[in-house]
This record gives C-alpha cells, structure tokens and sequence, in this order.
C-alpha cells in the first residue's frame, strides 16, 4: 500500500476498499459459522482445537479446489468466495458469492437465534 502510493503506481482506493469489504465478509462468515455451532455443540472442551480443526479443514477444502478447479468445492469453503486477482484486475466483486456470503450469514443467525430462545438456560443459583 504505501509503496505503491509512494512510489505513484497505480493504486485505486475503490480496489482496495473492495479488498478491505471481502475480508469482513469473510470474517462475519466465520462468526455466523462459529455462533451456530456454539448452540449445536453442548460442551466444547477446547475452544482452540475446535477453532484450529475447522479453519484447517476450511483451507484443506480451499487447497483441494485450487488443485482440482472444481466450481463446486468453490461453494463449500468461504477462503475461495472473493478471488482477489480477478477482483484487482476486473476492479469489482463476483456479486454471486457476496450474496451466498449474506444468505449464510442471515441464515446462521437467525437459526442461532432460535435455538437459543427454546433453549433452558439453568441459573446459577
């Protein structure tokens, strides 16, 4: 960033913030993803190795795509949703992936939501 515009390259703050919005989207993916599996599981043990374990398998899964070019597993891992070559050379987002990304955050949610509402929650008392 302060190389490009230091040096006067060609740097566009459109791309950039467009770069900027996907890595949210991503990561309010992960939330939404970690929120719903925090009212399916009933006791996590280890919270680092519940973490670790789906990233990994959330990378292996994007590796497998790169190597296989396959569209289908593109669906299946949110690190494969925003392509950020094609986005700085075409200077837009892939629409088609950042509604996926919002009808899963919406969805995960509000599914989390509700079980969380039918849930009894004993008090500490």
């Amino acid at each position: 960033f302060a190389f490009m515009v230091g040096a006067g390259g060609n740097f566009s703050y459109n791309v950039f913030a467009l770069l900027g919005l996907t890595f949210f989207v991503v990561q309010l993916v992960f939330f939404a993803i970690g929120v719903i599996l925090s009212q399916l599981i009933r006791r996590i043990r280890s919270l680092v190795s519940m973490s670790l374990g789906g990233v990994f398998a959330f990378f292996a899964l994007n590796l497998l795509q790169g190597l296989t070019a396959d569209e289908i597993l593109r669906y299946t891992t949110p690190f494969r949703y925003f392509d950020h070559l094609e986005m700085v050379s075409t200077r837009s987002i892939d629409m088609k992936y950042m509604w996926l990304s919002a009808v899963l955050i919406v969805v995960f949610l509000v599914v989390s939501y509700g079980i969380y509402l039918k849930k009894d929650i004993r008090s500490a008392a």
